[in-house]
């Protein structure tokens, strides 16, 4: 009985429950990302293969998206939204944006996968 409580209390222990949403970035990229946002959060400069800790989004995200510079050059990766009516916003719940290369300059692949 006791090993049963104890496998119990410690997936209690690793499950996070959260009623807003948190995002990190992952660059899987070959450059170094700087001044990474997530509509109006700031994150770290990143170099490649590094991901950054979980922040608090404030608002309503739609669609995963992110800007930043590369070289001093403006760069983003994601989706954009646009029409109406808007889709639904991103649910409660830990989220990584898990940035890509592409072949097009200035935008990046977006990977997005929720724990």
């Amino acid at each position: 009985m006791f090993i049963t409580l104890m496998a119990v209390s410690c997936n209690k222990s690793n499950e996070q429950e959260t009623n807003e949403v948190w995002i990190r970035v992952e660059n899987a990229t070959g450059v170094s990302m700087n001044e990474v946002k997530i509509a109006d959060v700031q994150y770290s400069n990143l170099n490649s293969q590094n991901r950054s800790d979980y922040k608090l989004i404030s608002f309503p995200i739609y669609a995963a998206n992110c800007n930043f510079k590369v070289n001093g050059q403006d760069a983003w990766a994601g989706f954009l939204v646009c029409g109406t009516p808007m889709p639904s916003s991103f649910d409660p719940g830990y989220y990584t944006f898990k940035v890509g290369n592409t072949t097009t300059p200035g935008y990046y692949s977006m990977e997005v996968t929720r724990r």
